[in-house]
């Protein structure tokens, strides 16, 4: 997991935007999220589709949306809100073939809680509004901060006092970078000149699958990666 964060982080920024997916024969294009809006009836999620393609988002039990997408590849799903934090499986079907989407939509039950893309390995892509700081992403030894800025953007992160490490932000306006693992606990990290407590990742046992609850400064989702393998991410409020 750590060798999967460290990896993904220092893949970061995703500097080439994505190209709007095409049909070819018997070859469907896993979707792309890029959008949430939240309403009074739910969430409208946005992306990027196989043109003309089905989109299907899969939750617990017999929990599903579909719609199709545009002759442009653009799609627009209303989902209601969900009776618990929900965990949503992105995939695009054409009769029998079905092509996932890497990443997975975390929906929370309560209205004023993140929405996220998560993927095993990979920084969060945090979709609701935020300040300088996205996310912090810990499995309790690597350390990813992620957000959003002006693409092109040099954005100086530093935790517990150690010195700034420089993340630019790439053309699709998201920035990751590796923090100290040395400092993989509870403390300061400053953003541009932004600061935030850091709560630390805590001693979330796996196991216990996926929970999303109140933590200070924020909200702390934690989730099973493996049976030993589990991810902290803290979301401070949206300042």
């Amino acid at each position: 997991m750590t060798v999967a964060l460290l990896a993904a982080a220092c893949s970061a920024p995703e500097n080439v935007p994505a190209p709007a997916p095409a049909r070819t024969t018997g070859w469907i294009t896993a979707p792309m999220v890029q959008g949430v809006e939240r309403t009074s009836g739910g969430l409208v999620v946005t992306g990027l589709a196989t043109p003309m393609g089905r989109v299907v988002l899969r939750g617990e039990g017999e929990t599903a949306y579909a719609t199709g997408a545009t002759a442009q590849g653009r799609f627009q799903l209303r989902v209601q809100p969900p009776a618990a934090d929900t965990l949503f499986v992105i995939e695009a079907t054409d009769g029998q073939n079905v092509s996932p989407a890497p990443w997975s939509l975390l929906a929370p039950h309560d209205p004023g809680a993140p929405v996220a893309l998560l993927a095993a390995g990979a920084a969060t892509r945090r979709l609701d509004r935020a300040g300088a700081l996205d996310v912090i992403d810990s499995d309790g030894h690597a350390v990813i901060a992620s957000g959003r800025a002006p693409a092109g953007t040099v954005i100086p992160v530093s935790i517990g006092g150690r010195e700034p490490v420089p993340a630019r932000t790439g053309a699709d306006g998201r920035w990751s970078v590796v923090l100290d693992a040395g400092a993989a606990t509870a403390g300061e990290i400053v953003v541009g000149e932004t600061r935030y407590a850091w709560p630390g990742p805590g001693n979330a046992a796996s196991g216990v699958g996926l929970v999303l609850q109140p933590a200070p400064g924020g909200w702390m989702l934690a989730r099973d990666l493996s049976p030993r393998s589990r991810q902290v991410s803290w979301f401070p409020n949206a300042g």
